[in-house]
Order: C-alpha cells, then sequence, then structure tokens
C-alpha cells in the first residue's frame, strides 16, 4: 500500500483528536489575601434610561422542544442618532411555571442567522431557565460611519438589555435575583459591558469574546472590521501606530475593559479559540488578565470552526450558569 495515502486520514485524526482532546482550562483562583469583592452600587451614567413603563407587543410562536416562545418587540429608541426604533428578542418559557426560575439572556454575533442564539434559548429553557434571545437592532462597524457611532450602538443596545431584564423581573415565573447573561462574539462584548453597567445580572458568559475594544479594532482581521480600520486611518490620517488611541478616545465610554473591575471574577466565564482571528487569542488573554482572572476554557480552533466544540461549550456554560445562579445542575 502506497503509505502517501494514508497522509490525509492520519492528519484528519491528529486535527479532531487535538480538537476534543487539547482545550485548556484555567480555574478561577481568588487571592487569598485580597479584600472580598464589593459590587459598586453607582449605575454608570452613560447606560441610564427612563425607567418609566415601555409597551410591549408578545406574539405566540408556539411550542419548541417542550417550551413555550413568545416573540417579544417594544418599541422605544433612547439614542436619537439610531435609525432602527424597535427592539425584539424571543423569550423561552418553561411550560411549568408554579416555581420562580432563573433566566439568562442571549446576545448574538455581528452577523449570521440566529439559528445558533434560538438553540441556546432552547437548550437552557429544556434545562430550567427562561431564556430570552436578542436580535441586533443595528449593524455594527460600518466603515461609512465615524467610529463614535458605534458608541451610540453600544449605548442603546446595553439600554434594551437593562429595559429587558425589566421585562423579565416582572414576569412570576422569573426569580429577579437569578438573571444571568451571555453572548457570542460581538454578543460577549456587550455581555460584559450590561453585567458592568447593571448589578441585576448576576452572571456573565462570554464565548469567543474579549472586552476591549481598541485593541480588537487594531487588531481582529474581521472583514468588517478591517474596512472600518482602513476607512478611519484614510478619513482622519491615522497611523497604523496611533490607532489604538485614536479608538480608545473614541470608544472609551463603552469599552468594557474600563469597568472590569465592577464585576466580580467569580461570576464571569470566557471561552476563546486559539487560533481565532476575529477575536485574537492574544487580545482575549489581556482581557481575561485585566477581569481578574476568571475561568476560562481556550479550544483549539478558530472562530467559525468553534462550532466543532459547542457541545463541550454547552456543558461548559450550564455549569457556571448552574454554579452562579443557584440552578441545579441536570446533565444532556
Amino acid at each position: 500500500m502506497d503509505n502517501r495515502k494514508l497522509i490525509w486520514p492520519a492528519l484528519c485524526l491528529l486535527l479532531l483528536t487535538a480538537v476534543f482532546t487539547g482545550c485548556a482550562h484555567r480555574e478561577y483562583q481568588a487571592d487569598p489575601y485580597a479584600a472580598e469583592f464589593q459590587r459598586p452600587t453607582d449605575e454608570l451614567a452613560s447606560f441610564d434610561y427612563d425607567r418609566s413603563p415601555v409597551p410591549v407587543k408578545w406574539k405566540y410562536q408556539g411550542l419548541r422542544s417542550g417550551c413555550a416562545l413568545y416573540k417579544v418587540r417594544f418599541r422605544v429608541r433612547d439614542v436619537e442618532l439610531i435609525k432602527e426604533k424597535v427592539a425584539t428578542a424571543y423569550l423561552f418559557v418553561p411550560l411549568e411555571r408554579n416555581v420562580r426560575r432563573p433566566a439568562v439572556i442571549i446576545l448574538p454575533p455581528t452577523g449570521g442567522n440566529y439559528n445558533l442564539m434560538l438553540s441556546f434559548g432552547e437548550y437552557f429553557a429544556q434545562r430550567g431557565f427562561v431564556a430570552l434571545v436578542f436580535k441586533r437592532r443595528a449593524r455594527f462597524f460600518k466603515p461609512d460611519r465615524e467610529l463614535d457611532y458605534n458608541t451610540v450602538l453600544f449605548r442603546q443596545a446595553v439600554i434594551d438589555i437593562r429595559r429587558c431584564i425589566d421585562l423579565l423581573q416582572q414576569q412570576p415565573y422569573v426569580d429577579p435575583e437569578r438573571i444571568g447573561i451571555m453572548g457570542v462574539s460581538l454578543g460577549a462584548i456587550l455581555g460584559q459591558l450590561a453585567a458592568e453597567a447593571d448589578p441585576r445580572i448576576k452572571s456573565c458568559v462570554m464565548l469567543l469574546g474579549a472586552s476591549d475594544l481598541p485593541q480588537i479594532l487594531v487588531n481582529s482581521d474581521y472583514i468588517v472590521v478591517r474596512r472600518l480600520r482602513k476607512a478611519i486611518r484614510e478619513r482622519h490620517d491615522v497611523s497604523k501606530k496611533d490607532l489604538e488611541q485614536f479608538a480608545r478616545l473614541q470608544l472609551g465610554e463603552v469599552d468594557p475593559y474600563a469597568y472590569a473591575d465592577r464585576i466580580d471574577p467569580q461570576s464571569l466565564l470566557m471561552i476563546n479559540g486559539y487560533f481565532d482571528c476575529i477575536i485574537k487569542y492574544s487580545v482575549a488573554k489581556d482581557s481575561w488578565e485585566n477581569s481578574g482572572r476568571p475561568e476560562m476554557y481556550v479550544v483549539p480552533t478558530g472562530h467559525y470552526s468553534s462550532f466543532l466544540m459547542m457541545g463541550y461549550a454547552y456543558k461548559r456554560i450550564q455549569r457556571h450558569l448552574c454554579r452562579t445562579l443557584d440552578h441545579p445542575y441536570i446533565d444532556p
């Protein structure tokens, strides 16, 4: 037999072995000499909003894997520059409603359809959570808009999340003291920012995300970010060397990196790809350090190939949410 014919099968087997066995796990190690974490009680002014009740439209979508699914919409625009006036989410509710349950808010990446996000919602609802899956209200990182336009989008997105927390806390089947949040890519960035802005969020999961917006802008190979980066440099005659500082001035108000000390590292979980070119591992690692070295899993994948690890991620995310929201773990 020609040994050359065995090369590709052997390489594929090696790759699959690396994918399923090569995950690094960093547990959170509390400093025994550090003072006990005290959550700041003040709110971040940038994400304040009118607390008056907002009319909400509910539309029943039917049953999905034994859970009731609703489409939830509220028409309010807190930041005038945003064109989209309606925020939309999908709410999964377990059918047994005679107990108060923890809730998890799920935030999407910049692009793609919502099948993965809805599958997350379905997964957690089947395991006793109320799950709310957000739709994107607007597209981030448009190259034809100024960089500070994204500040507006981040502000509105966090306010939308806070309004949905108001909505969740009004439901008799939701425990208002057990609310968590998780996001993918851009959603992970927004999730940490929302957790820093609103102390009602008790648990946070960042899947394929990081917290340093300027570093992401400078280092990401995502085509949308590359186009924005090129447009900024041309429009403002900013050198590659000075781009990070320029971005820090423009995005500082909504950069979760700047507020990382507002959340307990024990409440945070990060899962990142070692070969990720969208959210570089070096950026994620720096965010991990800045966030107090929370629990972190590093998987041997890129950004998009991480779908190979979704089963692995589901279990780790569920364990984290169950631990931090005091909910029994249900083995899949």
